[in-house]
This record gives structure tokens, sequence and C-alpha cells, in this order.
């Protein structure tokens, strides 16, 4: 299975990356998202990155992004609240507004 790098090639944060994956060797696809017209805003992409941020690398089942995405592995009790919280429509409001600077 190829490891899935999502955000714009020329980005430098995906670019960090692919560096990092480049030197260990891993084999991966880039997954472009396109920022200037809002794909990271989008369904889609905020089922795999909930702040509609990139990068996002997937390997398999397994997700990492930045922005918290530790914490739904290290403390057990954040998967609960976690889904409860973030369809909240004042919580999206505030991630829309969040994610315009």
């Amino acid at each position: 299975m190829v490891v899935k790098v999502y955000g714009p090639v020329k980005a430098a944060c995906p670019q960090r990356v692919m560096v990092c994956l480049l030197e260990k060797g891993v084999n991966f696809e880039i997954v472009d998202v396109n920022l200037e017209v809002g794909e990271q805003k989008r369904p889609q992409f905020l089922s795999r990155q909930p702040f509609g941020q990139v990068p996002v690398v997937e390997d398999g089942d397994f997700r990492l992004f930045v922005k918290l995405g530790h914490l739904v592995t290290e403390r057990k009790n954040v998967n609960a609240w976690w889904k409860d919280i973030s369809n909240r429509p004042a919580w999206k409001k505030l991630m829309s507004l969040a994610s315009d600077y």
C-alpha cells in the first residue's frame, strides 16, 4: 500500500512531509488539494482532516495530520467528545473563521 500525502505540491508543510518520506525511502502518492478554490473546506477533505488544513498523511487506515491529531490516539476520551463537538454548528462556524487566516 502506498502512503498518500494530501496537500498542494508547492506548499511548504506538505513538502516537508514529502522530504521526510523520500529520505526514508517510503513510496508515496501526492493528492493535490487546491486551497485557492477551498477544497480543504469540502466535506470529502474534512472527513480526513476536521480542521481543513494540510498536509494529511494516510497509510492504510492510519491517518496523521497536524493540530491535535495525536490527541485522538493518546487520550482515551478525546474521540468520545470530538464527534459531538465537531458536529455542532457553532464549532463549524468557528473553524471556518479560523481557517480563513
